[in-house]
């Protein structure tokens, strides 16, 4: 039994990033946490992680601190404008707003009780009339087919309170709960959800209670519903906040917090951003004749019944059973006992082998006859991008795959960047078994003496 090692699967990694054919395809709008999106390329990673063909951008339209109320005026829309001018290939346009909105409303008022209790309705209207302004404006651009309001997660109020007084600033939010500004929050969010659901092109993705899920914490909280339907509507618990797991942590003077409980880190970033590509990125940017399930795990072919196909063999050393050693999820920052990791139904070796079979079927192919590459095919073989060269040693035999019996041709892929390897020999070398296996979910193969079949 033999194994694709985990310096291939981060070597593909390496590839994914520097091969590409990645286009942009994403224009990123909104405040401080679409900022923290762009800063950190999470969602050029995590469409990578799909083996996706999409970049996003940001640059001038993620902006800190920025309010919906803001971009409702003709030079904050210009920079969608401008942004899009100068990237014809984008076709999306993912926005992350209203949170500083509404919590320039909550800070230091309870919009629950008093008068406030009486207007805080027609506020959140205020809200979403700007932010369908926004989507309006995004959609009215011709090469716009998509537009995706992404909500927030929960806030941490007792961290925001702390830090804030630490700094001389007060976010006392006028004594409300945890679970009221949290369905505050959950109320605005309510409202986008109405856009979407009567703006053509307009896609709403629901994120309350994704980290408390993620991290079970607090135990045996329901996973955010999904669209159409989004039940239940909020996920997880509102009564608590995002778990302190979701932070960085930040040090004000000799105090460190565990975080600023508004600004989750990169890692939390990806698994709301893997739940928007699980719901919508996949279908859209995805090659459905090769992505079959692909991240979704819905089950039409290969994300579903995974224990029962052959090619699936257990490994040792796997405690949460996802076909990945724990020392491999350690390589790769995963955590050894979530077999789940992006919640997408899918466990997460099966999730790796389909996403790097994308990544190479998604190359140049170049077929070689025999065992070593001609000169006549090395010279054509480009030098800025990577490539697969495809051996089969034309010998009068096959090898009988030992999960499904179907016969394997004798031979192997070479998978080379000319950023990493300064030879096409110095390629990653996949045997034309683990290849078959790779195209089928593992990461693990058996090979059998070559023999006729």
């Amino acid at each position: 039994m033999k194994r694709l090692s985990v310096l291939f699967v981060l070597g593909l990694c390496v590839l994914a990033a520097s091969a590409a054919h990645a286009v942009p395809r994403v224009l990123i709008v909104g405040d401080s946490w679409s900022a923290g999106v762009y800063a950190t390329a999470a969602m050029d990673e995590v469409m990578a992680e799909y083996g996706l063909d999409a970049q996003a951008i940001g640059a001038a339209t993620a902006v800190s601190g920025s309010k919906a109320s803001d971009w409702v005026h003709t030079d904050w829309l210009s920079l969608i404008t401008v942004s899009l001018a100068q990237n014809p290939t984008v076709d999306t346009v993912h926005i992350m707003l209203g949170g500083n909105d509404v919590l320039s409303r909550i800070k230091d008022t309870n919009v629950f009780s008093g008068i406030a209790q009486y207007l805080r309705n027609g506020w959140w209207n205020e809200i979403k009339a700007d932010l369908q302004t926004v989507v309006n404006h995004c959609l009215l651009h011709p090469q716009i087919e998509h537009v995706v309001l992404a909500d927030y997660d929960y806030l941490n109020v007792l961290t925001i309170k702390t830090f804030f007084q630490l700094l001389g600033q007060t976010y006392d939010f006028d004594g409300m709960s945890q679970e009221q500004v949290n369905t505050a929050f959950i109320e605005v969010g309510q409202k986008k959800r109405e856009i979407a659901a009567a703006t053509e092109g307009c896609e709403y993705v629901q994120n309350w209670g994704l980290l408390q899920y993620h991290h079970s914490w607090p135990y045996a909280v329901p996973k955010p519903g999904v669209a159409p339907d989004y039940n239940p509507y909020p996920g997880g618990d509102k009564a608590w906040p995002m778990p302190d797991a979701a932070f960085d942590p930040i040090s004000v003077g000799p105090i460190t917090l565990p975080g600023d409980g508004v600004h989750p880190n990169e890692a939390a970033h990806k698994v709301m951003l893997r739940n928007a590509v699980d719901q919508y990125y996949f279908e859209w940017f995805g090659d459905a004749a090769e992505g079959e399930g692909e991240g979704e795990g819905e089950g039409e072919g290969e994300g579903e019944g995974e224990g029962e196909d052959p090619h699936l063999l257990p490994i040792p050393d796997d405690g949460d059973k996802d076909y990945l050693a724990d020392d491999e999820e350690d390589a790769l920052g995963y955590d050894p006992g979530i077999a789940d990791e992006n919640t997408n139904g899918v466990p997460d070796g099966v999730d790796l082998a389909l996403a790097h079979a994308a990544i190479i079927r998604d190359l140049d192919w170049y077929e070689v006859g025999g065992e070593t590459l001609p000169p006549e095919i090395e010279k054509e073989l480009p030098r800025d991008h990577p490539y697969v060269l495809r051996f089969d040693y034309m010998v009068d035999c096959v090898w009988p795959c030992s999960a499904c019996r179907e016969g394997i041709v004798v031979g192997h892929l070479q998978v080379v960047d000319p950023a990493q390897h300064v030879a096409p020999q110095h390629g990653f070398v996949i045997p034309l078994d683990a290849w078959h296996f790779l195209e089928h979910l593992s990461l693990i193969h058996i090979s059998e003496p070559t023999r006729p079949y």
